[in-house]
């Protein structure tokens, strides 16, 4: 038997080296991509690419603040908020405001005794959150007064001061960190009730003695409603007794300083 030896050509091994399929391999090259974002509530999210080449680039985007939502998907209550949260958001709310009342009477969009009677409530509410305890009901209460105040303003500009957001719209109530909580049916039924009281106020058709009688009287509901809310949600009869007593303190609001005329 004859054994016959087949010799590649030089210039075919040579091809076959070229293409890759004789000698080493190619070496590989791998470009790996890392992605950095980052997402801040309200403000902008800048999202950072680094190939291995050294090519860097930068991408913001504007997240708008949404409410909080818990593990199951179900909407945070305003009263899972913290209190030093609420205190300050209360706080810095006020202070803006002291430097937008100047604005605005240096301006004179505001007269000297309106100005005046802005000053005194931002003094009353200074003076009763002067520590990081504060009741879901009193946050309620102050964060919609600031409201009016600032929506009383017209929108006066004033340099190294944000233009004045609510802390209350509808049934959403918006902290310092931009964390939206949803405020139950009471509260939003109080709030309605301590923005008649400011504006009467405010407008001279409610003294400060009647007043400060009909949000003590607000107080007391919202610290039994407190003790009753203690232990979950409040009952249909519980719920109808509240409203029921918000109702009485709005009949004394009438017969104080007439009907609403908006």
């Amino acid at each position: 038997m004859q054994y016959k030896t087949y010799r590649t050509p030089a210039v075919v091994a040579a091809l076959l080296t070229a293409i890759g399929l004789v000698g080493p391999a190619l070496a590989e090259t791998t470009t790996q991509t890392t992605t950095t974002e980052v997402t801040t509530l309200g403000a902008p999210a800048t999202v950072v690419q680094t190939t291995a080449g050294g090519t860097t680039s930068t991408t913001t985007t504007t997240v708008a603040p949404v409410p909080i939502t818990g593990t199951t998907g179900g909407t945070v209550y305003f009263r899972t908020a913290k209190p030093e949260v609420l205190v300050m958001t209360i706080t810095a709310r006020r202070k803006d405001l002291d430097k937008m009342i100047d604005a605005a009477h240096a301006k004179g969009n505001i007269t000297a005794k309106k100005a005046e009677a802005m000053k005194n409530e931002l003094k009353r509410i200074a003076r009763e959150t002067g520590s990081n305890t504060i009741s879901y009901e009193r946050a309620v209460a102050y964060a919609r007064d600031l409201d009016f105040i600032g929506t009383s303003l017209g929108g006066v500009v004033v340099e190294g001061v944000p233009v004045y957001q609510p802390i209350i719209a509808g049934s959403h109530f918006t902290v310092v960190n931009g964390q939206i909580y949803v405020l139950d049916d009471l509260s939003v039924r109080r709030v309605d009730l301590e923005a008649r009281i400011i504006k009467d106020y405010l407008e001279g058709r409610l003294s400060d003695e009647r007043a400060s009688k009909l949000r003590n009287q607000l107080d007391a509901i919202g610290a039994t409603q407190a003790i009753y809310s203690a232990s979950g949600e409040l009952d249909p009869v519980s719920s109808r007794k509240f409203y029921k007593e918000m109702d009485s303190v709005a009949s004394e609001l009438e017969k104080y300083a007439g009907k609403d005329n908006n």
